[in-house]
């Protein structure tokens, strides 16, 4: 009874906090060392999916070193030096699959995940293995240099071999000139032949650290249930240095900027605009609207530009409009369509256009936003039934400045959006100035043998 008591007090001390009945019932508390540790629960099947986040990505290299972030991920399958419970390289992985568990990881430009999916009575195992990456991170040099030249294959075969992927990296980098988001996470090739052991290090030592990461759990398991675990394992790690993310300002446009290429694997020509626009954690407001406009244009083939470009009109076999809210810094906003055959490119950028400026100037019908929120409001109750879908959401935004309530809430605010805010984000981020400030980029990608047919037209390569 007094172990129960003193147990109780203990998490009353620690703070564990259950956000109110929302999307996804996490339950949530912050470690003294300040890692945030959220766990969601799932009783569907005896399976944990645990997910460490470091809050931490392209955007926090350091100028002239691109891709260090991504290279470290890669790194840390690759061997760790705790005194009692040191890894081999690759050792890692194999006991996760030897556990019948999976594992992987990804970079973003604000962030760092790995992850592991195994049986609930493997939950601890793979709790310390992680844990004791932490700060225990300790490649091999040989490893190192082995490791970089298969980040210079992944460029390869990702980047430099695929036309859309390189045209999307120069759009990216001419949205956000002098920018970390300008650049790509995979880094520059001629940036990632230069990386090495120290300036890895330097960026480890500088990030990882449980005050600038957040644990997930999600499965089959309570937030009481395991933290005497999480306390044992993840609560000896020392705090770290605190850290903050600094982004320059990127100035509006003085004029309208274009990217054009001529590639030989292309076959259809591709048109494409990227607009600045602010996350969700710069202007909340916004964002939801930005969001419920999203699916209003392009939530599916009944849709705004779907309908009136690819099925009725018959000018484009594709077409697009995407926001991007969980972003720490500016978000963007993506327009992109392929013109149907015979169609010209030009023809399909004035009626994307046209289109936009009916909502700007009109706005949005009351069926229209209805039926946005509902499909928005399905797509969250499917979330709840996955076992690594909430682990996802959850941690791209408290790792992008959003706190745990506002993800539990995100159905109630998006029912609150009004089509007067939508009108009105559509005024101010998507209107067009035939001059003065300019804050997007428009680029098209042609096959190869439509660039003698453009010659002379003036357009940027």
């Amino acid at each position: 009874m007094v172990k129960a008591l003193t147990f109780i007090l203990a998490l009353v001390i620690i703070g564990i906090s259950h956000a109110q009945a929302g999307i996804f019932n996490a339950q949530t508390t912050t470690l003294e060392n300040g890692l945030q540790v959220v766990v969601v629960p799932n009783t569907r099947a005896p399976i944990v999916h645990h997910m460490l986040w470091y809050k931490a990505g392209s955007a926090q290299e350091i100028n002239g070193y691109s891709g260090v972030a991504h290279f470290l991920e890669h790194l840390l399958f690759k061997g760790t030096d705790h005194p009692d419970r040191p890894l081999a390289p690759g050792e890692f992985s194999t006991r996760i699959k030897k556990l019948g568990g999976q594992n992987n990881a990804f970079t973003s430009k604000d962030y760092t995940a790995f992850y592991q999916t195994v049986s609930k009575q493997h939950l601890e195992t793979v709790m310390q293995m992680e844990a004791d990456r932490i700060r225990h991170a300790m490649p091999p040099q040989k490893h190192v240099l082995s490791e970089r030249e298969v980040v210079i294959e992944e460029r390869k075969q990702r980047t430099d071999n695929n036309p859309q992927a390189r045209f999307f990296e120069q759009m990216q980098a001419a949205l956000f000139p002098g920018h970390p988001y300008g650049r790509p996470i995979i880094g520059w090739d001629e940036e990632i032949t230069k990386m090495d052991h120290d300036h890895t290090k330097a960026f480890y030592d500088s990030w990882y650290y449980p005050n600038n990461a957040v644990l997930i759990i999600a499965g089959d398991v309570t937030l009481n249930e395991i933290l005497p675990s999480v306390q044992r394992i993840y609560g000896a790690i020392p705090k770290g240095p605190e850290t903050k993310r600094h982004f320059p300002v990127v100035p509006a446009f003085e004029g309208e900027t274009r990217v054009t290429h001529y590639d030989d694997q292309v076959n259809q020509t591709l048109w494409m605009r990227g607009i600045r626009a602010p996350s969700y954690r710069q202007n909340k407001t916004d964002s939801l609207a930005l969001q419920v406009l999203e699916n209003i244009l392009d939530g599916g083939a009944t849709t705004r530009l779907y309908k009136q470009l690819v099925v009725e009109k018959k000018l484009a076999v594709n077409v697009s409009f995407s926001y991007g809210a969980d972003q720490y810094g500016k978000s963007t906003i993506w327009l992109s369509a392929t013109p149907a055959p015979g169609i010209d490119v030009d023809t399909v950028e004035d009626q994307i256009e046209q289109l936009i400026n009916d909502v700007i100037e009109t706005g949005v019908t009351d069926t229209e936003l209805t039926e946005a929120k509902k499909r928005m409001q399905n797509a969250a109750i499917l979330a709840r039934d996955s076992l690594s879908g909430p682990a996802q959401i959850i941690g791209r935004a408290l790792t992008t400045g959003s706190t745990l309530q506002d993800i539990e809430t995100w159905d109630e605010q998006i029912q609150s959006v009004t089509k007067e805010q939508i009108q009105n984000v559509a005024k101010q981020y998507l209107k067009m100035p035939p001059h003065g400030k300019y804050h997007y980029v428009t680029g098209v990608l042609y096959p190869q043998e439509d660039k003698q047919q453009h010659k002379g037209e003036g357009e940027r390569e």
